[in-house]
């Protein structure tokens, strides 16, 4: 061992040497051939060929100017001749996308402005992912996918995927939160955990600056100029395997997961510090697998609740990269949860910046330049506007279309259109064709998984604003959860997100018309059998609504069929009795039938103001009025002996509290409003105006209201003998056993969109 000097000796002792910091691991000597004729030739990424059968001489020549990337796709293993190579259009026209979208330069500077992390997040398909190649084509920084696969998502190094996978085998999956008497137990857990994550980031950065450092050195001996740098850089880290041949991002990574962490840190700095100028972002695609990954394996500051994989990450790549820029890229990424993750880092950045706004296709003028530029003038104006009409909103819907045109041929491209429709939907567009047609997609969304979602009921009434009132499908609550799960996407903010666009409303009617448990048939099931079963707030007086219109707008409803009177039936609720828009003016009150609509089939109050409004110029046939009234679905019928108004009540009984039998006395129209004097005093002013006829001259009597009141989930206490104004028993039996529920079909969404 060596000697410690005596404290009397008189020779000074020796400095202790400084320990000699062995150099990071070096790239194979292959993998540095490979990137040095990587920038000493030119860029030669594979380029698709447009199929002879499938387009023209002129056409083909015109596509080969293009030089659309291809990319190699197996659609089933079992028909090899359905494995081909695919235009690839995330790639194309990198770093000039404002060639094919005018606005996304000013999208783009606000993307890259400021000095904050960002949390860039929106619905799948929405162009996240482009956004971020056209960061890394225009700024030095890294790019990782959080979810590469080699068939779907073949785009950028496995590198972080693999280590995700690693990962799995390395960590205590489940950590419990500890109790006091339990912490020093599980604390050693929690650390391994940590420390785990960490020593993987360690060498996911470690392995890009490695390459990066020798990719620099290269570029300053080759004089290559900045910009051309910077698209190297990134072609190589989004297409590794063309510039390679192989993948040295994740053949790096895992020879680096050996080394200790202590020299993993010490090289990441080293190399940081070197090249901090071109670490000026550091981006993680795909993210939202991160934020539900080993999400108890995990724990926050104060380790009294659980958190994901995306939390150590965040804290990992903040510490090692304390001065770049974090962009988290995914459809459930919440900013808030970035923020608290990164504050215990060490990033010199502050804040998360949320980022939505990615633009969408929506105006018939941009989709069909963006067909037009790459089918030329091969399709007709009126297929240009039925393609329109069905495959506006996210990018993915139009870019996909294209891509399976480009591989079919122009004269495919409404069978391409329908085949799409079809396989994502499960509705076939009328008179459309899919023979021939193969698509790899998969529906948009998943009915048995949208039966149990949390989120359902207020799918269900978005989808009846959106279809039968012509409202915004507009979602405030639960936003973030309902743009994740595919049918919503952000606007402006993440404070608001909105269903409009045309394929996902016809898979969410899809759903809800084949739905046990969200269809307006299971609703009126499930509350008959069990009385104790919820109606609120599930859209059920507009599902009601498009059932009497449906069956009974051309020929009338005769109201004796759908509703059970007692004593003597009405004459004229024996007769068909047509829908009607009901006004009132100086002249007095005045009615016209309507047989087919040419406005919203409902319009729903949100207050006594509206339903007045409805009153005074109604513009749809049906309203659902405000609370207050204490009814839920208002109509107007032209009977035989002039105009009825119809109140039907879903909730019959005032409060909730359980009732022995459902016998009820029915509500005098003079009573609604009943906790409000003055709205109470304006409706039965209005009702009285219905009743033409009014008192002899000179005579008071009391106001006579021409209304009807339908009730359903209930019985009359004095069932035999009737009622004035007339009151009845919706027949809700008779409707689910005869199989007349209407649901909403393609037709709503058609009419929606037209």
């Amino acid at each position: 061992m060596p000697q410690t000097p005596s404290a009397t000796s008189h020779t000074s002792a020796s400095p202790e040497p400084l320990p000699v910091h062995k150099p990071p691991p070096e790239l194979h000597t292959f993998t540095k051939a490979q990137i040095r004729d990587f920038l000493s030739s030119p860029v030669a990424l594979p380029e698709w060929k447009p199929p002879t059968k499938a387009f023209t001489a002129t056409d083909r020549q015109r596509l080969d100017a293009l030089h659309i990337p291809n990319i190699f796709t197996i659609h089933d293993e079992s028909y090899p001749e359905f494995n081909l190579w695919y235009p690839d259009l995330n790639l194309y026209a990198l770093g000039h996308l404002e060639d094919l979208d005018p606005d996304f330069l000013d999208r783009f500077d606000d993307f890259v402005s400021g000095d904050s992390h960002i949390a860039l997040v929106n619905t799948s398909g929405s162009g996240k992912t482009r956004l971020l190649f056209e960061t890394v084509h225009r700024r030095w920084g890294l790019y990782f996918n959080s979810c590469y696969e080699r068939i779907s998502n073949p785009l950028g190094s496995y590198d972080w995927t693999s280590g995700i996978d690693r990962l799995k085998a390395d960590l205590r999956i489940y950590v419990p939160v500890p109790r006091q008497e339990n912490d020093k137990e599980y604390l050693p857990y929690l650390q391994r955990n940590e420390a785990a994550v960490s020593l993987e980031i360690g060498a996911l950065l470690l392995s890009r600056l490695i390459i990066l450092d020798y990719f620099v050195d290269l570029i300053t001996e080759l004089d290559i100029d900045e910009c051309e740098a910077i698209t190297r850089w990134a072609l190589l880290q989004l297409r590794p395997k063309n510039c390679l041949d192989h993948d040295a991002f994740n053949g790096m990574t895992s020879r680096l997961t050996g080394f200790p962490q202590a020299d993993i840190t010490r090289w990441v700095k080293t190399l940081a510090e070197k090249h901090a100028e071109k670490l000026s972002f550091v981006a993680f695609d795909e993210a939202q697998r991160l934020a539900s990954l080993y999400d108890r394996a995990f724990l926050d500051s104060d380790r009294t609740a659980h958190r994901p994989l995306l939390r150590p990450l965040l804290i990992s790549a903040g510490s090692y990269l304390p001065h770049s820029r974090i962009i988290i890229s995914g459809t459930s990424v919440d900013p808030a949860a970035m923020e608290e993750y990164i504050a215990v880092s060490a990033s010199s950045v502050n804040g998360v910046r949320p980022f939505v706004a990615l633009g969408e296709f929506r105006s018939d003028a941009r989709i069909r330049a963006y067909l037009t530029h790459f089918l030329g003038d091969s399709i007709s104006d009126e297929d240009i506007s039925i393609v329109t009409r069905w495959m506006r909103g996210r990018h993915r819907f139009l870019t996909v279309f294209v891509e399976y045109v480009l591989v079919h041929g122009p004269t495919q491209f409404l069978r391409v259109m329908d085949a799409i429709m079809l396989a994502t939907t499960g509705f076939k567009r009328p008179g459309g064709k899919t023979k021939g047609i193969r698509v790899d997609l998969g529906h948009i969304m998943d009915a048995e998984e949208l039966d149990t979602s949390p989120l359902a009921r207020q799918l269900r009434c978005a989808m009846y604003s959106l279809l039968t009132r012509d409202g915004p499908a507009s979602i405030t609550d639960q936003a973030a959860a309902f743009v994740g799960s595919g049918a919503a996407h952000f606007t402006d903010s993440v404070e608001k997100a909105v269903i409009d666009e045309p394929l996902v409303c016809l898979s969410l009617v899809k759903w809800i018309s084949r739905s046990p448990v969200y269809s307006t048939h299971g609703i009126l099931y499930r509350r008959l059998m069990d009385p104790q079963s919820s109606i609120t707030d599930c859209a059920l007086p507009e599902g009601l609504a498009l059932t009497l219109w449906s069956r009974h707008c051309a020929s009338g409803v005769q109201l004796d069929e759908i509703a059970q009177f007692p004593g003597k039936t009405p004459s004229w609720a024996m007769k068909p009795a047509k829908f009607a828009l009901t006004s009132a003016d100086t002249s007095g009150r005045n009615h016209r039938t309507i047989t087919t609509l040419d406005s919203p089939l409902v319009r729903r109050a949100s207050d006594a103001s509206d339903v007045m409004d409805w009153f005074q110029s109604a513009d749809s046939p049906f309203l659902v009025p405000d609370a207050g009234l204490g009814a839920q679905l208002v109509f107007v019928l032209h009977t035989l002996t002039g105009p009825r108004v119809v109140f039907v009540h879903l909730e019959p009984f005032s409060t909730k509290r359980p009732h022995r039998v459902p016998e009820i006395v029915p509500t005098s129209p003079g009573q609604f409003y009943k906790a409000d004097d003055m709205r109470r005093t304006e409706l039965t002013t209005a009702l009285a105006s219905f009743d033409r006829d009014g008192p002899p001259a000179g005579q008071q009597r009391k106001k006579s209201f021409r209304t009807v009141q339908l009730y359903a989930f209930a019985k009359f206490s004095t069932s035999q003998r009737g009622f004035h104004p007339p009151a009845a028993i919706l027949s809700v039996e008779d409707m689910l056993r005869g199989q007349t529920v209407k649901e909403l079909g393609p037709q709503s969404v058609a009419r929606a969109f037209r």
